[in-house]
């Protein structure tokens, strides 16, 4: 799973365009109400574009 705020939105999708190998993934906005391991969670603080794409190459890599 990987959160994103709004305004990221559309350059986060811009750098999963890229990303033809991936079958799915889930975008939930930080309002997500269910509980998730913290190990199985990945924080990032995502100022720039930058941030996002080193946060998606990390993820997908």
């Amino acid at each position: 799973m990987i959160v994103v705020d709004g305004l990221m939105m559309d350059n986060f999708v811009s750098e999963l365009d890229k990303q033809k190998d991936v079958d799915t993934i889930l975008i939930c906005g930080t309002n997500f109400s269910r509980w998730w391991k913290e190990d199985s969670l990945i924080v990032s603080n995502i100022n720039s574009h930058k941030s996002l794409d080193f946060t998606i190459k990390a993820l997908l890599s």
